[in-house]
């Protein structure tokens, strides 16, 4: 009987974790086993999502299950991890990019330039980006247009003290806003469907414009989560 390879979760970026979705021999076994390590590794819950995105329509059946019996049992949201406070992001000014940076004590260069790195940061990122959609919705006095200012918000800039260090060195598309697209998208906003022009004051109190619209992607996960 065939069986799926052995994989290490720390070790595969999002595109070979969707890419080994595409040849699982035994489903059972492959949730038993990435189960297993997102427990181990809880920066990886977002896998989870991706893997619910991909194998389960949606539903949300592996990374709902994990939410309720590892990281909130019983309801008890205080033990989540990946929630915080949204004066973390608004009074201090801070992206979750950079947050995240934070949280996991790296610099910039280190996920820029060591691959595992990155791939912790980009699972990382994931993991409390879906937590804060669901916390800052249920934040009373948090405007629509600030919580639009935060999902925009999420480029390498905001992390590298204003230097746009890919366009000065030539070095390509700026993957922090590919990797906080993609991760909207499988919190269930894909900013293809949000095309518009929008301007909005970012975290740092920045104005800028922007091809999509993210005062209506905000209201839009305001109205799921609250």
């Amino acid at each position: 009987m065939q069986t799926t390879p052995e994989f290490n979760i720390t070790e595969l970026s999002v595109h070979d974790f969707k890419k080994l979705l595409t040849d699982i021999k035994d489903k059972a076994s492959f949730e038993a086993s990435l189960l297993k390590q997102v427990e181990l590794n809880s920066h990886f819950w977002s896998y989870l999502l991706i893997y619910d995105c991909i194998v389960n329509d949606g539903t949300m059946e592996l990374s709902g299950k994990f939410i309720e019996d590892v990281l909130e049992p019983e309801g008890q949201t205080w033990n989540n991890p990946f929630r915080f406070d949204s004066v973390e992001v608004f009074d201090e000014q801070v992206s979750l990019a950079d947050l995240v940076l934070n949280y996991l004590e790296m610099e910039f260069e280190e996920v820029q330039t060591e691959r595992k790195k990155r791939i912790l940061y980009i699972a990382a990122f994931g993991s409390y980006l879906y937590f804060s959609l669901k916390e800052f919705s249920n934040v009373e006095d948090l405007e629509s247009s600030d919580f639009a200012g935060y999902l925009a918000s999420n480029d390498h800039t905001m992390v590298t003290n204003g230097e746009d260090v890919f366009d000065k060195h030539s070095m390509g598309d700026d993957w922090i806003v590919t990797m906080a697209d993609e991760w909207l998208m499988y919190c269930g906003f894909d900013t293809s469907d949000y095309e518009g022009e929008c301007g909005v004051h970012l975290v740092n109190t920045e104005f800028r414009e922007f091809s999509i619209d993210y005062n209506r992607m905000a209201e839009d996960i305001i109205a799921q989560f609250a």
